[in-house]
């Protein structure tokens, strides 16, 4: 049989003398939590924590800096894209698509043969061979359509952005998403064999 793992004794004793100690480190690869009572100390760490807190256990210190600065354009990025609001086809409204195109759009590493001449408007829609997929599409003042893919122009932002971290974080940040992406082509294709 297990030992007992009873603190009620010894948190007694300990919160009678004694004071705080407070831990610093450079490493932020894990998380101190602050224990009030015996009855708290093996409940479950807060779940505001939620998916932030286990992503962060990924990255090191200097990628926690991109992450900061990554995150909310690609969580912005994908609302626009995935909303509701927007069927296959609509153009995007003006604010959408002032803020795609100047924070995401602005750093693909092919934008200039995207674009064609100039831009007139952006869309999303189905990616024409990655049907489970969904993209935003610029067109251009010649009627030129092209696809573009935000993660593309993400790697390509962190590589300008931050040249030293960016292999390791590209690795780790976006190999989740790749995995996921190929996942989704490799059962686009299935789906088209047995039609």
């Amino acid at each position: 049989m297990a030992p007992s793992l009873d603190i009620s004794d010894w948190w007694v004793k300990e919160t009678q003398k004694g004071t705080p100690v407070i831990v610093t480190t450079k490493n932020h690869n894990y998380s101190v939590v602050e224990i009030n009572s015996p009855n708290t100390a093996f409940q479950q760490v807060d779940k505001d924590r939620g998916k932030k807190a286990k992503r962060l256990d990924l990255f090191a210190c200097e990628e926690e800096k991109i992450l900061n600065d990554v995150e909310p354009i690609l969580l912005s990025t994908k609302r626009t894209l995935h909303n509701s609001s927007y069927n296959d086809g609509d153009r995007l409204l003006d604010e959408d698509q002032s803020w795609v195109l100047n924070n995401v759009f602005q750093h693909h590493p092919n934008k200039a043969t995207k674009m064609g001449e100039k831009i007139d408007y952006v869309t999303v829609g189905k990616h024409d061979k990655y049907q489970g997929t969904r993209c935003f599409f610029v067109i251009s003042t010649n009627s030129f359509r092209a696809d573009f893919s935000y993660l593309k122009c993400l790697k390509n932002y962190v590589k300008e952005k931050y040249p030293d971290g960016v292999k390791a974080f590209n690795q780790k940040y976006f190999q989740k998403r790749r995995l996921k992406g190929m996942n989704q082509q490799q059962t686009g294709m299935n789906q088209q064999q047995t039609q």
